[in-house]
């Protein structure tokens, strides 16, 4: 993996999972900025928006996927609908509230990664 820039990182979003058409574009490159915001203050460094390190890409991906399931939950159009076609029929869900905040702790957890471990030393 190289360096990558916003748009590389919401394209890698978009190809693993499935992005709604309201979503996918701009939309999608918003999510992935307020995402880069909240990785930049919690670790407390710097991360462009054009140079995104690779050490970044997993937090950045996770937490992008946590948002588009949240949007594609809230989207109308993507409640539980039934298609039917004679006696063969589908079901098409929206992802649940786990499957939400199972990426999110991912991204959580590749975040303190990241920030490495915290040793307490006391001195006598």
């Amino acid at each position: 993996m190289a360096i990558w820039n916003l748009g590389s990182v919401a394209t890698e979003i978009h190809t693993l999972v499935t992005v709604p058409a309201g979503i996918s574009g701009a939309p999608l490159l918003r999510i992935v900025d307020r995402r880069r915001v909240y990785c930049e203050d919690f670790l407390n460094s710097t991360i462009g928006s054009n140079s995104i390190e690779t050490k970044y890409h997993d937090p950045l991906i996770k937490f992008g996927i946590a948002d588009v399931l949240d949007y594609t939950e809230d989207d109308s159009s993507s409640q539980d609908s039934e298609y039917a076609l004679g006696e063969f029929k589908v079901k098409k869900s929206s992802p649940s509230s786990e499957a939400i905040a199972l990426w999110e702790d991912k991204g959580i957890k590749a975040l303190k990664e990241l920030r490495g471990r915290y040793h307490n030393y006391q001195s006598w």
